[in-house]
């Protein structure tokens, strides 16, 4: 699964004489020379370059998060510039000086922890120090850990022999907090940022060490290794070495997940699975199952995002294997989550886990704000993407009446003017001559381009008629008759009559009849009685005598109806 970098790690020749205790992994294989460094490839190549060149600086700050091979690196400079064979960017780790350095026991080369050298004695200390030759190399160099950890008073001491130091001193300075150190110092030395370390990069270096140390892990545990490392190199080959020690030369993925207190990918896909599939029982028994095993809750559900993200990742890439860090399976189990399910979908769950795992760390139960997240989840609905939900209101906005906003009023007809898309115009004082020949019908058709909401409204009537100078209405029920008892809605119909047959109308609605009554409301607008209201909200949630434009919407948006209420 993990193609190892070439040329790879050598590791730290040690003497077997001298080997008399046991050595952790991370001192084996501490790379040796700058092949050996992994996963910081532009610091490698610049500090090579830097020697080759001649150009090498009197001060360095590397930085970085713990374990990336900050004082392995520092080391290996140090033999570069030191070797008897040198200055070269290949140390031969043969020489006396080599040695000496790769020991930590060099006169010239001294280490120092910032920690516990703080303070500015320590580092007036250094500066009568500095001034003298070195002993036997070329190069008399300090490599200072967590250099951060220093006083104000010694950084400030210690910046005049930053300003002028000697043609033989180099200084090397590492840290994990470049932000506490002054600017003063920064402006001074040469910085490198080294990254984290990759997951590949790891894996592969795991791989290789294992292959020597003849021990067998599947590339799944080395997986799990080299995620709980976080981007450390170090880290990684500690957890290793407490992983080898429990199991010995063969040690399987359930022990590996038992040593690390990781939970088993299997249990986070059936809570996936769950979800996915709207199955709430399973979701439940996974949650309870995860609870009384003791495994945190908090880490559980980052893990259900992470796997919500891959699957997200894995839609939208097109190379989902070089973006996933994840071994053959997991890929494939992946694949199978992201075939049936939106992308909109995906991100409706992530948001819920995403606040829901904000929620957890808060919470003193958590396993239930979990369950009670995986619901909302389990209860969601399909999410319409934006470009169809964009289609469907320019839809609607078709039907919608173009000339609406144009009614004139009966009352003051004719008027002197009207306002036709926000100009006035004038119109004829006298009022158009009579359409002879038109039907009911055809009316209907011109009411259907005006307004959609009457048209639909006349759409759920009984009975509708226009005779003489009458229009008619038999409504349905009570609801349709309070719609056109309004005064607004009969001087909309009035108005669009006018324009279509050229002469004045009345409205006639005929009242319904108690018997059969099916409104909510009663004619004097006070609720019915209990067993009416409950006939009348189960027909409705039947998608039975709603409002025609609310059937329309329903229609049109592919909704379904969960609750209702009147205002």
């Amino acid at each position: 699964m993990f193609d190892l970098p070439s040329p790879f790690l050598q590791g730290i020749r040690i003497d077997e004489s001298e080997a008399m205790s046991y050595l952790v992994l991370a001192r084996k294989w501490r790379p040796a020379k700058f092949e050996d460094i992994v996963g910081q490839g532009f610091v490698t190549k610049t500090l090579q370059n830097a020697i080759t060149s001649g150009r090498v600086a009197h001060a360095f700050l590397f930085t970085g998060a713990r374990g990336v091979g900050k004082t392995s690196m520092a080391r290996i400079l140090a033999k570069s510039l030191n070797c008897e064979n040198g200055p070269t960017v290949s140390p031969c780790n043969e020489c006396e000086n080599c040695k000496e350095i790769t020991a930590g026991n060099c006169i010239d080369v001294l280490e120092i922890d910032g920690a516990s050298n703080r303070g500015i004695d320590e580092v007036r200390e250094l500066r009568e120090n500095i001034k003298y030759f070195p002993s036997k190399s070329r190069n008399k160099i300090y490599i200072i850990d967590e250099v951060h950890m220093l006083t104000k008073e010694a950084f400030n001491a210690l910046l005049k022999t930053l300003e002028e130091p000697p043609a033989h001193a180099v200084f090397i300075f590492a840290t994990t907090e470049p932000h506490k150190i002054p600017i003063t110092i920064l402006s001074r030395c040469q910085r490198f940022d080294f990254k984290k370390i990759s997951l590949k990069d790891i894996c592969a270096h795991l791989k290789f060490i294992l292959g020597k140390e003849g021990v067998k892990l599947s590339d799944a545990s080395i997986l799990q290794v080299a995620k709980a490392a976080n981007g450390s190199m170090r880290d990684s080959q500690s957890i290793l070495d407490q992983i080898i020690s429990f199991g010995g030369a063969n040690i399987s993925d359930e022990d590996v997940n038992n040593i690390l207190g990781v939970i088993d990918r299997s249990i986070i896909y059936s809570l996936v699975k769950a979800v996915l599939q709207k199955d709430a029982g399973m979701a439940f028994q996974v949650i309870n199952n995860i609870y009384n095993y003791g495994y945190d809750i908090n880490q559980f559900c980052f893990n259900i995002l992470e796997t919500f993200r891959d699957i997200i990742a894995f839609k939208v890439s097109k190379d989902p294997k070089e973006l996933l860090d994840l071994s053959d399976g997991e890929l494939s189990e992946i694949e199978g989550f992201a075939k049936d399910i939106d992308v909109n979908e995906l991100l409706l769950i992530f948001n819920i886990l995403y606040k829901a795992e904000e929620d957890i760390t808060k919470s003193l139960t958590p396993k239930m704000i979990l369950e009670m997240s995986v619901m909302k989840m389990i209860n969601r609905f399909p999410v319409m993407p934006l470009a169809a939900l964009m289609k469907k209101i320019s839809l609607l906005e078709k039907r919608l009446p173009r000339n609406s906003g144009n009614v004139i009023d009966m009352a003051n007809y004719p008027p002197k003017t009207v306002k036709s898309g926000g100009e006035k115009r004038p119109v004829s004082i006298a009022p158009p001559a009579p359409r002879a020949g038109a039907s009911t019908k055809d009316f209907l058709e011109f009411l259907k381009d005006k307004s959609i909401l009457i048209y639909s409204h006349v759409e759920s009537l009984k009975a509708f008629d226009v005779k003489g100078d009458e229009i008619i209405i038999t409504p349905t029920n009570s609801y349709t008759t309070e719609y056109f008892e309004s005064s607004e809605i009969q001087s909309d119909l009035k108005q669009f009559a006018h324009d279509f047959f050229r002469r004045n109308f009345q409205i006639l609605i005929k009242k319904v009849e108690k018997k059969g009554e099916n409104s909510l409301y009663s004619n004097n607008g006070r609720k019915s009685n209990a067993s009416k209201s409950s006939q009348r909200m189960e027909r409705v949630l039947k998608g039975e005598g709603m409002d025609p434009v609310f059937s329309q919407v329903k229609e049109l948006f592919e909704g379904e109806i969960i609750d209702f209420k009147y205002l």
